[in-house]
C-alpha cells in the first residue's frame, strides 16, 4: 500500500471536521429567537394593519351625514362637529387566546421538529463520513491520490448539507409568513363581522409598545372578537 507522504494533505484532512460546521443544538436555539422575533413581529403587524383599515373607514364615511353614537365612545372631529363611535382590540390577547394561532404554532413547532432531525442525522453522518477519513490519512491506509479524491467529495457533501439548511430555514420562515397571512385575515373578517352590529367608525389595535399608550378597558370589544374567531 503507497503511503500518503504529504503531510498537508493529512492536515487539511484533519482540519475539514467539525470545526466547520455549527452545532445543531445552537441552530435550533437560533429558531427559537427567532420565531419569538416572529410572533413580535405578527403583533405589530396586527396594529398596523388595524391602522390602515382605520384609515379606510375614515375615508369612506360620508362627512355630510350626522352619525349617531353607536359605540362605547365619539370622538368629535373639531373641523366638522360629526362623531365618530370608537373601539379597540388587544392585540396581545387575540394572540394568546385565539385557538387557530395554537394550531398554527404546533403545526411550525412540528415541522420544525422533522427539520432539525433531519439535518442532525445528515450531520451526524458526515462527522463519521470526515472521521473515518481522517482516520484513514492518519493510518497511511490510502494513497494520496485516494486522500484528495476523498477529501473533494467530503466538501461538496459539505457544501450541499449547507444548502440543505438554509433551504429548511427558507421552508420555516415561508411557512410561518403564510400562517401570518391567514390569522391577519380571519380576525379582520371577524372585526368586520361584529361590525355589522354595532356600527364602529374606528377599531384600533392596542398592545404594549404600540403608538397607544393607554386604553380604557370599557371601550375593549377583544372578548367579543375572540368569540367570534373561537367558534
Amino acid at each position: 500500500m503507497e503511503k500518503n507522504e504529504n503531510p498537508e494533505n493529512e492536515k487539511q484532512a484533519q482540519d475539514i471536521g467539525a470545526n466547520d460546521f455549527e452545532n445543531p443544538q445552537k441552530q435550533a436555539k437560533d429558531c427559537e429567537c427567532n420565531s419569538l422575533k416572529r410572533k413580535t413581529h405578527l403583533s405589530l403587524l396586527l396594529n398596523a394593519f388595524l391602522l390602515v383599515l382605520v384609515g379606510f373607514l375614515f375615508f369612506t364615511q360620508n362627512n355630510t351625514a350626522e352619525i349617531q353614537d353607536a359605540g362605547p365612545v365619539s370622538l368629535r372631529d373639531s373641523s366638522d362637529g360629526i362623531k365618530y363611535n370608537i373601539a379597540y382590540v388587544n392585540s396581545d390577547t387575540l394572540m394568546k387566546q385565539y385557538r387557530l394561532f395554537d394550531t398554527y404554532k404546533e403545526k411550525i413547532q412540528n415541522r420544525k421538529s422533522q427539520l432539525e432531525n433531519e439535518i442532525g442525522r445528515r450531520f451526524r453522518n458526515f462527522e463519521k463520513e470526515v472521521e473515518d477519513f481522517q482516520k484513514k490519512v492518519q493510518s497511511y491506509a490510502i494513497s494520496s491520490a485516494e486522500a484528495q479524491r476523498l477529501e473533494m467529495d467530503l466538501m461538496q457533501k459539505q457544501e450541499q448539507l449547507l444548502m440543505l439548511r438554509e433551504s429548511m430555514s427558507e421552508e420555516l420562515i415561508e411557512m410561518e409568513f403564510s400562517h401570518q397571512e391567514a390569522l391577519l385575515d380571519s380576525i379582520t373578517k371577524a372585526i368586520h363581522q361584529y361590525n355589522k352590529l354595532h356600527d364602529f367608525d374606528y377599531v384600533l389595535g392596542y398592545s404594549k409598545g404600540s403608538g397607544i399608550l393607554l386604553a380604557n378597558e370599557k371601550y375593549d370589544i377583544t372578548k367579543e372578537v375572540l368569540e367570534i374567531l373561537n367558534q
